[in-house]
């Protein structure tokens, strides 16, 4: 059975997406000045993250 779960994380300027379909983090950021930074990053199993975490 392969089942996709989806975990989300929001705060004022950043949001973290993962799904273990393919094990990636999708990062979204606003910048001081409005803009939209996005990234990927690998990960093996689903994350548990603080709010005030630092990926990078």
């Amino acid at each position: 059975m392969n089942q996709q779960e989806m975990f989300v994380y929001d705060d004022q300027n950043r949001r973290i997406t993962h799904t273990d379909f393919n094990g990636d983090y999708s990062v979204t950021q606003n910048d001081v000045m409005g803009r939209t930074q996005t990234g990927l990053y690998r990960s093996i199993r689903p994350p548990q993250l603080p709010w005030n975490v630092k990926l990078g």
